[in-house]
């Protein structure tokens, strides 16, 4: 039965071998975008990091790069160039731009293996990593590259990209470690929630103490005899 199971893992295309390996990216990403579901049900978990570590790292610098061109091209053609735009091309030029390749491929390289490290520790208190790390960096990977081209929309790609990537990790996840969506969606969504409760602790405590102030309380008093 697990042989037969695996017989059937078959994707994705960017994985096949194939020599056009571009075709076989748009192919990756569309059955990604349009059809997760089928698409992490028959995605590979033991084949390794290289080939969805370098498309996880391909499509996010892609839509990175491409959001930047149609940024700087909208400005330019407006006649109105944003001013992150005008310092660029003034003050530092070229320089900046390698300056920012360099540093987007360091953090797009670090994002994803520190990000598929935090979602399978969480998937891990939930009591839902039935599969090894790889399986979850595999997830991640494609859903980043993936989204990181629908970036590029304008206007609102960016908060699009950002959604969807969330439901394309809960759906991924759901399907290689055999979970429940609810189960995926709690460790997907648990950092977010964690950083929530943190930020909310730390403004209370720093509401708190400066109520209880010296400063603060002259302020008050003062605002009382008034």
């Amino acid at each position: 039965m697990d042989s037969e199971i695996e017989s059937q893992k078959d994707w994705p295309p960017w994985e096949s071998g194939r020599a056009d390996q571009l075709s076989m990216f748009i192919e990756t990403t569309r059955d990604i975008l349009l059809s997760p579901s089928i698409s992490f049900t028959r995605m590979h978990i033991d084949k390794g990091y290289v080939k969805p570590f370098i498309y996880g790292v391909f499509g996010t610098l892609s839509g990175a790069l491409l959001n930047f061109c149609y940024q700087y091209l909208f400005g330019t053609i407006s006649g109105v160039p944003t001013p992150e735009m005008a310092r660029i091309t003034t003050d530092l030029g070229g320089v900046w731009v390698v300056f920012a390749i360099l540093w987007l491929l360091f953090s797009v390289t670090a994002g994803i293996f520190i990000g598929a490290a935090i979602d399978h520790a969480m998937l891990f208190l939930v009591g839902a990593a039935k599969k090894p790390y790889e399986a979850t960096f595999r997830v991640f990977a494609y859903a980043g590259g993936a989204t990181g081209i629908v970036s590029v929309v304008p206007v609102c790609g960016s908060i699009i990209s950002f959604f969807w990537n969330f439901v394309l990790r809960i759906i991924g996840y759901s399907k290689v470690h055999e979970i429940s969506g609810f189960r995926a969606s709690i460790a997907v969504l648990l950092p977010i929630l964690l950083c929530c409760v943190c930020m909310a602790l730390v403004f209370s405590s720093l509401l708190f103490f400066g109520v209880h102030s010296e400063p603060m309380r002259q302020f008050f008093q003062k605002g009382l005899r008034v």
